[in-house]
């Protein structure tokens, strides 16, 4: 979980378009041990989305 109230997360990891946006989306990011990004996923479903990873 992150809070990037700046959005320079957000505009980095191409969640929201501009920094004023009203709300960035949601992305799961799956991080390999070596810490390079594998996917990034447009969560669809938050509450959700855990069981479906690891499904």
């Amino acid at each position: 979980m992150l809070s990037d109230e700046s959005r320079a997360m957000g505009l980095a990891f191409h969640a929201a378009e501009k920094a004023d946006d009203a709300y960035a989306r949601r992305y799961t990011y799956v991080v390999s041990a070596d810490g390079k990004i594998e996917q990034a996923i447009d969560t669809k479903d938050p509450g959700a989305q855990a069981a479906t990873l690891l499904s």
